[in-house]
């Protein structure tokens, strides 16, 4: 969502939206800050159409992250006795009690936030009256500042208060911690079954469907001593039935069907255990939620085999994401032969420190729908081979965010991703503000290299310790770099954030 597009204005103050019963803004642009006044105020705007007794609004959803309700404020918001289904991804995880107060009939909750921290002093408002049928929690990893702030610990306690004030209504609970960090050695919540079933599960009164995904580095990392804990009477009454993997330090543990949409650090379905065997008797629909899947190659991976599992227990598959770690020195090539199963579903494949022409079978006879390819330390192939053809044909999104690898693409021959339609790229912040007059030449390259192209992207990542840097200084010199003939009448810019973008009119 572009908020200095007049055309969203015209939207919120269009007569027929005081009748629309859903809204849903998403924002595909990671990690998307900023300082902008104007981008704050038109947030405003928004959320005052949205929490207002004037509307039909039941189901609201907002993905871009609002700001911490510490530094601003929203003024203007009133009760809104229509809504019944929220998401919304906030900084602060306590900046959702400010939400419940307009929100007296909420049913169906989705928060994506920061964990609470003991370092924390903020008091939660009290709830009265909500009463809570869903509530999804996933909690993102905490980012150092520049001066290294320092977080002490996860505060469990103010997560498990928060959901214990629904006890009575409660009726699916669903706990996303994988992406948690500064979780403390002695915390052991979220991976204790006895725990979570004494302080938080056994006062949930109503509560029929539980999901939880954690990760977390152990001492010992024993995956036995972990599942025992949820080898109990309680378990087994509710037929709730948990898994667990260790890959690269850490152990992954949860609940089964898997609920969730991402699979982490997945190597094989053998090294997963369960804190009930009975359930590998049917475990066709263990997995059927997953439709991204992170995969690390480790040496002496069957393919062929893996891939035929993998298409009969994850049949929405979308994304994989291809990872390999080079911690190990003795790690080999890897090996692809013979390979026939066709993943027909996976339309999107990422490459972490994986070469393309490693996995050149996989592309060419297992993934022949593949559209959108990002390369996270990586590189594209040389031209003039069966899999630049193949890539030519196919790839119509790609996603870069190496410089050196960004500046290789702007110097391809026109015959090369001839289909390509959207082009993400990612940026220091320095190198805006210092290669003005190169990072135009560059931008110029790629909107005429690529005919088909419809939409370039250019994301400036800030870096800790880095000086805050508006839009203006940030694009405003390298648009003035840029060639005005050829521009004119071809691309609408649009800046947002620390976002720039080229729209082909």
């Amino acid at each position: 969502m572009d908020f200095q597009n007049d055309q969203f204005n015209l939207i919120l103050d269009h007569e027929c939206f005081s009748q629309l019963h859903a809204l849903k803004i998403k924002d595909e642009i990671l990690q998307k800050l900023s300082k902008n006044e104007s981008e704050l105020d038109c947030e405003q705007l928004l959320f005052r159409k949205v929490f207002n007794d004037e509307n039909k609004l039941e189901v609201f959803e907002y993905m871009p992250q609002v700001s911490s309700l510490r530094w601003r404020r929203f003024y203007g918001l009133k009760c809104n006795v229509h809504i019944r289904s929220l998401t919304i991804h906030l900084h602060d995880f306590q900046d959702l009690f400010t939400f419940f107060e307009y929100t007296p009939n909420l049913r169906y909750l989705k928060l994506e936030s920061l964990s609470p921290y003991l370092s924390d002093t903020y008091q939660y408002d009290n709830v009265f009256g909500i009463e809570l049928n869903e509530f999804h929690m996933k909690f993102n990893p905490a980012q150092t500042g520049p001066l290294g702030t320092c977080y002490i610990g996860v505060d469990f306690d103010r997560i498990i208060r928060a959901i214990l004030r629904f006890s009575s209504s409660l009726i699916s609970l669903s706990l996303n911690f994988v992406d948690m960090n500064w979780i403390r050695d002695r915390d052991d919540f979220p991976f204790n079954g006895i725990k979570l079933e004494n302080q938080l599960l056994s006062q949930l009164i109503n509560l029929e469907n539980f999901h939880f995904y954690s990760r977390k580095v152990f001492k010992d990392n024993n995956i036995h001593r972990i599942l025992s804990t949820f080898k109990t009477q309680f378990w087994f009454d509710r037929n709730w039935t948990v898994g667990a993997h260790y890959y690269n330090g850490g152990v992954y543990i949860y609940s089964l069907p898997f609920h969730f949409h991402e699979f982490r650090s997945f190597t094989n379905f053998n090294p997963i255990l369960y804190n009930n065997d009975d359930v590998l008797t049917n475990t066709h629909n263990l997995w059927s939620n997953i439709t991204t899947l992170e995969f690390f190659i480790i040496d002496g991976l069957y393919f062929k085999e893996l891939f035929r599992l993998i298409k009969i227990n994850m049949p929405k598959l979308k994304v994989i994401k291809f990872l390999r770690d080079f911690s190990d020195q003795s790690i080999s090539p890897i090996e692809i032969k013979d390979i026939d199963i066709v993943l027909n579903t996976v339309t999107t494949v990422s490459l972490h420190q994986v070469f393309l022409e490693d996995l050149k079978q996989c592309f060419i006879n297992a993934l022949p729908n593949v559209k959108h390819l990002i390369l996270i330390s990586s590189t594209l192939p040389a031209g003039g081979n069966e899999l630049t053809d193949m890539l030519s044909r196919r790839i119509q999104r790609l996603n870069i965010n190496s410089y050196y690898e960004i500046q290789n693409l702007a110097e391809l021959d026109k015959s090369y991703l001839t289909n390509l339609k959207e082009l993400q790229l990612i940026f220091g912040v320095g190198g805006f503000t210092k290669e003005k007059n190169s990072r135009s030449k560059l931008i110029m390259n790629l909107l005429r290299n690529f005919p088909s192209l419809k939409i370039l992207s250019i994301y400036a990542l800030p870096c800790s310790g880095c000086t805050f840097y508006s839009a203006d200084q940030i694009f405003q010199p390298v648009i003035d770099y840029l060639d005005p003939d050829e521009m004119k009448n071809k691309y609408e810019i649009k800046r947002c954030g620390q976002y720039l973008r080229f729209v082909k009119i």
